[in-house]
Order: C-alpha cells, then sequence, then structure tokens
C-alpha cells in the first residue's frame, strides 16, 4: 500500500510538472523572442549601419606652376558605408564611427601641364575618389521614429585622375604645338578632418531611411594631369539598418 501511495504521489507530481512545464512554455517563448523591441532601448550597445549614395562637386585647377585657369565645378558620384556604434541607450546617444567611401566620374574636365611653356590646356579625364574616415557622433531621437545626429574626425583620402579614351592630343603652347600624353595616370593622397549630419526616420523598429549633408575640404595634386579641389559640402541619401 504504502509503494503504492509513492507511485501515485510521483505520477502526479510528474504530471503537475509537465502541465507547469506546457503553461509556461508561452511566457518563456515571449521572452526569448522579445528581441524585437525598439532597438534604440534593447541593447547597451546600439549599433547603426548606413549605406549612403549621393555626390560631390569637384573643382578643376591648373598644375602648380601653370597659369591659374580654372572652370566650373562637377559632379563625381559616390557610394559608401558607415557604422556608428552608441555607448548608451536611449533618446540621447553618444559613440563612434567608421566609414569608407568610393567615388567616380567619367569625363571629368581638368588641367594638364604643358611642359616648358608654363601653361596648360583642358582635356577630359576620369576622376576616381576614395575616403576612409574615423570619427565621434552624437544624436537625438524624437518619439523613437526620427533620429537627428552630428559626426566629426579625422579622414584619409585617395584620388586618381587618368585618360578617358584618350591616348593622346595636340594644344598650341606659346605658338608650337605639343603633344600630351594621356595614357599616363595620376594618384594622391591626403589627410584632413570631415564634419556630417543627418536626419533619419524609422519606418519600422530596425530599418530608416534619411538624408546627410557632409563637408570635406580635400586638394589632389596629380602633377603633371592636374589638381582638383573638393570643399562643398556632399549631400546623401541614406539607407540603413539597427541592431
Amino acid at each position: 500500500m504504502l509503494a503504492h501511495y509513492f507511485e501515485n504521489h510521483f505520477i502526479n507530481t510528474h504530471k503537475l510538472g509537465c502541465i507547469a512545464f506546457v503553461l509556461a512554455m508561452p511566457g518563456f517563448t515571449s521572452l526569448t523572442w522579445a528581441d524585437v523591441h525598439d532597438p534604440l532601448d534593447a541593447d547597451p550597445y546600439v549599433r547603426y549601419v548606413q549605406g549612403e549614395l549621393g555626390r560631390v562637386s569637384v573643382e578643376p585647377m591648373s598644375p602648380a606652376g601653370s597659369v591659374p585657369q580654372s572652370t566650373a565645378s562637377e559632379s563625381v558620384y559616390s557610394f559608401g558605408l558607415v557604422i556608428q556604434r552608441a555607448e548608451r541607450p536611449g533618446t540621447f546617444q553618444y559613440g563612434w564611427e567608421g566609414g569608407v567611401r568610393l567615388g567616380y566620374g567619367s569625363n571629368r574636365s581638368m588641367f594638364v601641364y604643358l611642359a616648358d611653356t608654363g601653361s596648360s590646356v583642358g582635356v577630359k579625364s576620369d576622376l576616381w575618389t576614395a575616403d576612409v574616415t574615423f570619427g565621434g557622433f552624437a544624436s537625438a531621437s524624437l518619439a523613437n521614429r526620427v533620429r537627428f545626429y552630428v559626426s566629426a574626425g579625422p579622414v584619409v583620402y585617395w584620388g586618381r585622375a587618368s585618360g578617358a579614351d584618350q591616348d593622346t592630343t595636340v594644344a598650341q603652347g606659346e605658338g608650337t604645338a605639343v603633344t600630351i600624353d594621356l595614357t599616363d595616370s595620376g594618384d594622391d593622397v591626403g589627410a584632413t578632418w570631415y564634419a556630417r549630419a543627418g536626419a533619419e526616420w524609422m519606418f519600422s523598429p530596425n530599418t530608416h531611411v534619411g538624408v546627410s549633408v557632409r563637408k570635406v575640404d580635400a586638394r589632389l595634386d596629380f602633377g603633371q594631369r592636374g589638381r582638383v579641389h573638393m570643399d562643398e559640402p556632399s549631400y546623401l541619401l541614406t539607407l540603413g539598418y539597427v541592431y
């Protein structure tokens, strides 16, 4: 009888434990899938990933040592990727950001140096640009849907000018026909500071679209192939993800 009693007690206790486990499963799973909370509050380190698409104005300049010339600025189209990591969640955030960008412009105006003449002539060149940035940012959010941010820091940039479907051309320098070799390319690297500001709208807990403006004062000297100055603000569209 005693063995029978303990056997029934164990069976009933086991049944109650199973029932309790089953009843607790919905609550447990709801906690497990609770990561869909607003990322502004869910993670001590909030990360924003932004893809950028825009353009920057490039002002051609004559090579050093030649008669100064200038022409209207032209655009170089760029694509970039930026990652921000906030050091704290909440409405007001701050942290670090890093980014990389690549730009290209086909048949852009450049001034090529004419040897032994002290002058230059305008030609068309392909222009490549790239830069790497690392800086700090601060942001503020409204109603967990609109976010404003500013950032600044150092930037290392690179550029290349090369012939745009041209091998040679002939120009007049002091009344003499001069042949210019356009098959070579020119490269330059520099470093300066950047500043950026933007706004974005979160149309889902993890996805956002926005606009931003970025300022970099960069000068690229390609030697015989001329120089360019990039100091005008660039305007960008952004599409990003928060995790």
